[in-house]
């Protein structure tokens, strides 16, 4: 559910931004020999084209070399060219530890603040990991087509954060290798010691309803890891019949804003020989926030979120069979005999979990049957009365407590394993009810996912009644007597800091829900308990 971001560094940045901004043919510009560092890192660009631009000489050098970020977002605001040639340029940290070549980095079809397609030919470079030893990495072709930057340019100007602010419609690259050192093996093992990562493609794909990603599928084919054969990782895995772990990877989500409605169409694993994990679901009341913003907004709108259904899908191919084995053979008994034992455990331990719910025996019937044909096992789970918050879920609810809001659904091989009927039992005495267990206190992350989509209610330093509004989008409404003040909130780690509107200061609480009490806590140690309403109670 996450959008395409933005390299973090200002050298990568720049030479991104580069290449954003209306296209018209006037002239061609040649340079060479330009280099533009900050503390941490430096771009060095042996030569670039510019061709059929409207900017100056003067312009496109300061642009590549010295330009403060007001004055790059000034040039790049009114720069046009039919296209930009880097034939080669190095990336890396300014101490000279490493460098990554960059090489024909070309942009095509500028025009107004998008870019038709920034491609790469290839890229190699080198470093050291933490302990010194050699780590490189290496690649093929890279191309992004759509390449819109205007959020980018408009945060260069204001001094903003430049993080995950470059949107593109489809992202490829091809053959990337990654090799690093095992430490625990040494250098002049047989075979070496180098750990080899792979990646034979990658492709994302993404729409977009104004800045929020509404359709995104992303693919990674051939993800390998091969560990030294010298080493116990890959003695381990030879010994299974295993070079190298392998993997392939699928996402696919919809995402509709206008019903704050988001389809999980797929989230899957597959390790060829070995096994897939498949997750699907549909999820209710998500906030763009949870797409689109900062790190600690994501997570608070996710968790603000409700879960509609979810299925989890297991396919076995290969690796159910070599685990049986292996099992066995370290207790020195058959296969047959330790799926005996297992399905005889799960049939007694499985209904003791759940607590005597009927859902219990339709798990343990769904494991006997994936123990007796182990093809696939599906668990599907839907609320009984409709989506469930994942806040709730988040609390740590009791087996009982988890129970009673969903309904869970087994399905292998063998067919469908459902909950058996409830039986008739003679009449009995009744008893008086069970006190409900004291409701949970909620500190940090998960008090605050309470809170929001909520109002408290209290009363300000000279009593006068005072109420706040938490929308799920960052911001708020506050209802002091008559007057009614906007703000914004944001997580610091587990701390929510508010800030309202013409203020220039934001303060930090900690915050504690205890039933239908929150209470506020400042960093001096002094706190204010609050009523929650539930929803937007007074229709701020």
């Amino acid at each position: 559910m996450s959008s395409l971001s933005t390299p973090r560094s200002w050298a990568l940045a720049t030479a991104f931004a580069l290449f954003v901004a209306p296209a018209a043919a006037q002239t061609n510009i040649a340079l060479d020999n330009l280099t533009t560092a900050t503390e941490k890192s430096k771009l060095t660009i042996k030569h670039v084209d510019f061709i059929g631009t409207n900017i100056t000489t003067e312009e496109a050098t300061k642009l590549l070399t010295n330009a403060t970020r007001e004055e790059a977002a000034a040039i790049l605001a009114k720069l046009e060219a039919k296209q930009i040639v880097i034939p080669e340029a190095t990336v890396g940290p300014s101490d000279n530890s490493g460098a990554i070549k960059l090489r024909n980095l070309t942009a095509t079809d500028v025009r107004k603040g998008v870019v038709a397609r920034l491609s790469l030919d290839s890229f190699d470079g080198d470093g050291k990991d933490k302990t010194g030893g050699p780590v490189t990495l290496k690649g093929g072709a890279v191309a992004i087509d759509k390449l819109e930057a205007g959020q980018l340019l408009a945060a260069l100007n204001s001094g903003g954060s430049l993080e995950g602010l470059l949107k593109a419609s489809r992202v490829t690259f091809n053959a990337i290798e990654i090799t690093a050192p095992d430490k625990d093996t040494p250098a002049d093992a047989p075979g070496g010691n180098l750990v080899r990562m792979n990646l034979s493609s990658f492709t994302a794909e993404q729409t977009y309803e104004g800045d929020t990603p509404a359709r995104t599928s992303l693919a990674a084919n051939g993800l390998s890891l091969q560990m030294p054969k010298a080493s116990k990782a890959g003695a381990s895995l030879a010994a299974e019949g295993y070079e190298r772990i392998e993997a392939n990877m699928r996402f696919a989500g919809v995402y509709d804003p206008a019903q704050r409605a988001y389809n999980l169409d797929e989230l899957s694993v597959e390790s060829p020989g070995v096994a897939s994990l498949r997750l699907r679901g549909k999820f209710g009341d998500v906030a763009s926030a949870a797409l689109t913003g900062k790190t600690e907004a994501r997570a608070a709108a996710l968790a603000a979120s409700s879960i509609g259904a979810l299925e989890l899908r297991l396919v076995n191919a290969g690796a159910f069979e070599k685990i049986v084995s292996h099992a066995a053979k370290d207790q020195n008994k058959t296969s047959a005999q330790l799926v005996a034992e297992w399905k005889a455990a799960s049939g007694a331990l499985v209904p003791a979990l759940a607590g005597g719910d009927p859902v219990g025996a339709a798990a343990a019937d769904a494991i006997g049957k994936f123990l007796d044909n182990p093809k696939s096992l599906t668990v599907a789970v839907k609320g009984k009365a409709g989506p469930v918050k994942v806040v709730d879920l988040m609390a740590g609810p009791k087996p009982a407590d988890l129970l009673a809001k969903v309904d869970f659904a087994f399905f292998t091989e063998g067919g469908r394993s459902a909950a058996p009927a409830a039986q008739s039992t003679a009449p009995r005495v009744a008893q008086a009810p069970q006190p409900s267990a004291p409701p949970a206190k909620l500190t940090g992350l998960q008090a605050w996912s309470a809170l929001i989509g909520n109002t408290v209610a209290g009363k300000d330093s000279d009593g006068e009644p005072l109420f706040e509004f938490y929308k799920p989008d960052g911001t708020l409404k506050q209802l002091n007597g008559d007057t009614v003040t906007g703000g914004k909130w944001a997580m610091r780690g587990q701390k929510v800091c508010i800030e309202y509107s013409g203020d220039d200061d934001e303060t930090c609480y900690q915050i504690e829900v205890f039933g239908d009490a929150a209470t506020f806590t400042d960093d001096d140690g002094d706190g204010q308990r609050y009523k929650i309403m539930q929803g937007n109670a007074k229709g701020l």
